[in-house]
């Protein structure tokens, strides 16, 4: 459907946002496809990011009765509340509702799936679901102290908060446990939020840091100090279960693993302390499936991990599609359109033949 070799669609080019926009070719249906019965087909989307809207936008052309449960309290996903307003054009989040949106599709705002709503009572009132929910949870280093003390922030938190409240200060010294995307944000937005000071850990070389070289050099003129092939052991409290420091140790890449941003691993022997009152885990991001537990605890023998076909997008439970993120590829705002329009036309060439697009839809 989408395959246009002049955009740049890595996630480092593409945080440039400024001549952001989408292309027609994203908004028409392959042309394989035609509506077929599926307009007596009730569908699902859980999540109302960039893939969800095009999911959406694509089913409602075809015929299907779209519904759209979105958490948070408006539409346009992490574009909205996880990029900041800073790096964002004034008026880039209205601009891809504005041409995603189709009047005709049912929105349900600050409906949250497994919390107001249970995921079995979609699977019992619509004909199929698709997961858009992106990734939103940070990933946890299972570091000492992480989990227990008062003072550590997952980063997909922290952005929502800076999103929804402007107001939010921070007070004390910041450490930021990179490795993500949202890394230089996440220590941006802490500087910009009133931390006295802010320190980035990253376990490789600052040319491996997620973000454009402009950025970094910004954040470097901004105060924000790089620690780099250093990443911390533990996280250190007081008493009163208080951050108070972080333990650290220098990193090395994992030598088995061949991709620049692979898994590291520790050096022993090479302790650092550092005084710290808050850190922000901005490791990785990965779905929050939680909503999915019991279903698939019961179901699946992997206890909650869902199976995705990157060329279907089926999942491993029955008329349950993925789009966006959740099936992989760059995570940038034209990527995840583009996927939501493949999982679309791939879900209906599925109900409509009972098969795969012959094709792949890129």
């Amino acid at each position: 459907m989408y395959n246009d070799s002049s955009i740049e669609m890595t996630p480092i080019a593409s945080r440039d946002l400024s001549h952001f926009h989408i292309h027609d070719e994203l908004l028409v249906p392959s042309g394989t496809l035609t509506p077929g019965d599926s307009q007596w087909m009730r569908v699902a989307i859980i999540g109302g990011g960039p893939a969800g809207l095009s999911a959406a936008n694509i089913l409602v052309r075809l015929g299907y009765a779209v519904t759209i449960f979105e958490a948070m309290p408006v539409l346009g996903g992490m574009v909205a509340a996880g990029i900041p307003e800073y790096r964002k054009p004034k008026h880039l989040v209205d601009y891809i509702v504005e041409t995603l949106l189709d009047s005709k599709v049912d929105i349900h705002l600050n409906t949250s799936i497994g919390k107001d709503i249970a995921f079995r009572l979609l699977q019992r009132h619509f004909d199929a679901i698709i997961l858009a929910i992106g990734v939103q949870q940070s990933i946890p280093l299972k570091i000492s102290g992480e989990e227990i003390l008062d003072g550590v922030i997952p980063a997909m938190h922290f952005l929502r908060q800076c999103y929804f409240a402007p107001s939010t200060r921070l007070k004390g010294d910041v450490a930021v446990v990179g490795g993500s995307i949202v890394t230089i944000d996440v220590a941006r937005l802490a500087m910009r939020a009133g931390a006295d000071s802010v320190m980035v850990f990253f376990p490789g070389k600052l040319s491996d840091v997620p973000a454009l070289p402009a950025e970094i050099q910004a954040a470097q003129q901004e105060g924000i100090v790089f620690h780099l092939n250093k990443m911390p052991r533990s996280i250190l409290g007081t008493e009163d279960v208080n951050v108070e420091g972080v333990r650290c140790q220098h990193t090395v890449r994992d030598p088995l693993c061949k991709t620049r941003n692979g898994p590291f691993v520790y050096i022993r022997g090479t302790d650092t302390w550092y005084s710290a009152n808050i850190v922000v885990m901005a490791y990785g991001e990965r779905p929050d499936l939680s909503f999915l537990a019991t279903k698939m605890e019961q179901g699946d023998k992997r206890m909650g991990n869902l199976w995705v076909d990157e060329q279907t997008c089926r999942t491993s439970l029955p008329h349950v599609f993925a789009a966006g993120e959740m099936v992989g590829g760059p995570r940038t705002i034209l990527a995840a359109i583009a996927q939501g329009a493949k999982t679309a036309c791939a879900m209906h060439s599925y109900f409509q033949t009972g098969s795969p697009l012959p094709t792949a839809v890129d």
